[in-house]
């Protein structure tokens, strides 16, 4: 696995890059200061995950422009957006609309490693809004009392909520008593219903609507 990691500030990237090559053996670390190398090493190099950064010295949202480059050269690259000055919801949904698939506060370390380790886990990794191996918490009492309101099947009712909690397709399969393959049909089913495309796509869609909020 190929992760670039885009970020200005050098010890940031240097301890990032040895606790990904500590814990992961199998991932090859690149590393750029500035957005325009990240877009050269990205052509260069295909790559599995991003990391970027959102500000740069005098450019404090070059990340998202560089989101939305990658993003048109490279659909379906995943892009994971990080920060570490102050953000709300309607910054975290501006990434995500532009293609993001996470974003991560800078913070503590831990909560940095926490980060990582979800979004190279598969699900997306938003913070506040999705629980994923941590204490934050997703109330989903709202949006289970929404789905009734749906054409989902009940079947299909009970699962998205486990779907946007970050459970792998392999736990949603064992929670429900059904094969992993038909798990992957039903959610397909459950993002062609929302007219999304992917698990991120999906809670920002339920959070637009309302149905979903984090605790």
């Amino acid at each position: 696995m190929n992760v670039l990691l885009v970020d200005d500030h050098d010890l940031l990237r240097s301890g990032a890059a040895a606790w990904l090559q500590a814990v992961y053996q199998s991932v090859q670390v690149f590393e750029a200061r500035n957005c325009e190398d990240a877009i050269g090493l990205t052509h260069r190099h295909p790559m599995d995950l991003v990391l970027l950064d959102i500000g740069f010295p005098g450019k404090p949202n070059d990340g998202i422009s560089a989101l939305l480059r990658l993003k048109k050269e490279f659909e379906s690259l995943c892009v994971v957006m990080h920060t570490g000055r102050e953000y709300d919801r309607d910054l975290v949904m501006d990434c995500l609309n532009k293609g993001a698939m996470g974003f991560i506060p800078k913070g503590a370390r831990e909560e940095f490693a926490e980060g990582l380790k979800a979004v190279l886990a598969g699900p997306p990794y938003l913070p506040s809004l999705l629980a994923h191996r941590s204490r934050r918490g997703v109330s989903t009492e709202k949006l289970k009392a929404q789905l009734e309101n749906t054409r989902l099947t009940p079947t299909l009712r009970r699962l998205l909520p486990l779907l946007v909690s970050g459970k792998s397709y392999k736990d949603m399969a064992a929670e429900l008593g059904l094969a992993v393959q038909t798990i992957k049909n039903y959610v397909r089913a459950i993002f062609d219903e929302f007219g999304v495309s992917n698990r991120a796509g999906l809670i920002v869609e339920l959070v637009r609507r309302g149905w979903l909020s984090g605790d």
